[in-house]
């Protein structure tokens, strides 16, 4: 059986060293300090994932500086003239799926010298003793004034709403094989009943995930709901359109948390376990960012486990009445 670990790891050594071999003058560095220099040229090295993306647009346009910026996700910065997309190495499902959509000419080529090279990371200790935000904010030297992002408008699907009925966007919980975090999940009872209370206020219901057979697939029953996305038919800028147009967002821990901070949309945040790296304080400091649209909805006796598989006890005791409130107060 081939080690697609393995082969990635080596891949990545061999290019950068070859990489690095043809070069004579470059810088590699884990933070930016006002003193660094500026005739070379930035490169940041970013982290893939959706939401991290999302936050990372922040600091990046904050710090307003031309850069080349590797990432999966090249549209959440369509907006940022200084910023460079180059094309990243990646081999997660979603991401190579997005990548593949896009036009070569939307890549630049980085220069070859004079670099200065950004690694964008956070670990287990560095959200133990503080945030993804605060972590972001050492690494760029930079703390954002805003949180937003381009305007992915209306997607066409919507004319499928019936006028007037306002709209809430719900994330299932899916476990998938290249990230195995079930820890992390809510109880997808709690999503369903909150989808259910949601129709019956009036709310047209749409469901979203990208599920692939024994890829990546939906925890329990899917929620239910008036229009469901489980297949991926929704590319990313329909998807954050969708979002964006959206009256209440649903869901646990993800990408749409960070999504909800940068739209400005209410959120219900379902909580699950592992806390130890999952908690609201470490993925929406409020040093950093607005997070008074998301109203988190903790279980009774949260789990402080940094465990991606451990049977965290998720019970939130009142979860209904708590969604009946949260829904009066979006009116």
């Amino acid at each position: 059986m081939r080690d697609l670990a393995a082969e990635k790891i080596d891949r990545i050594k061999k290019a950068n060293q070859a990489y690095y071999d043809a070069q004579s003058n470059i810088k590699e560095v884990d933070k930016l300090s006002e003193d660094v220099e500026k005739t070379r040229t930035l490169i940041i090295k970013s982290m893939h994932g959706l939401g991290d993306n999302i936050n990372q647009r922040a600091f990046i346009k904050e710090l307003g500086r031309e850069c080349y910026l590797d990432t999966p996700w090249p549209s959440l910065y369509a907006d940022l003239p200084f910023v460079k997309i180059v094309k990243c190495d990646t081999m997660l499902r979603t991401q190579v799926k997005n990548i593949k959509r896009q036009a070569e000419t939307i890549y630049s080529t980085a220069p070859t010298k004079d670099l200065l090279v950004l690694k964008v990371f956070y670990t287990t200790r560095d959200l133990q003793t503080g945030s993804q935000l605060k972590r972001f904010w050492q690494q760029f030297g930079v703390k954002p004034k805003v949180f937003d992002l381009p305007d992915f408008g209306r997607p066409d699907f919507m004319k499928l709403i019936p006028h007037g009925m306002k709209v809430a966007v719900i994330r299932p919980a899916t476990i998938r094989k290249e990230w195995m975090a079930a820890s992390r999940n809510p109880d997808p009872l709690y999503l369903a009943q909150a989808a259910i209370i949601l129709m019956q206020q009036g709310y047209f219901v749409i469901s979203v995930a990208d599920t692939e057979p024994g890829v990546e697939w939906i925890i329990g029953d899917e929620p239910p709901a008036d229009l469901k996305f489980h297949r991926g038919e929704l590319t990313v800028e329909q998807l954050l359109g969708l979002c964006q147009n959206a009256d209440a967002l649903v869901g646990g821990h993800g990408f749409l948390t960070h999504l909800a901070m940068s739209a400005k949309k209410p959120m219900l945040w379902v909580g699950g376990g592992y806390f130890g790296d999952n908690s609201p304080n470490q993925i929406a400091d409020p040093a950093f960012v607005d997070n008074s649209c998301i109203t988190f909805i903790l279980p009774d006796h949260p789990c402080l486990c940094t465990t991606m598989v451990h049977p965290c006890i998720k019970t939130i005791t009142g979860f209904e009445d708590k969604v009946r409130t949260w829904i009066r107060g979006l009116s």
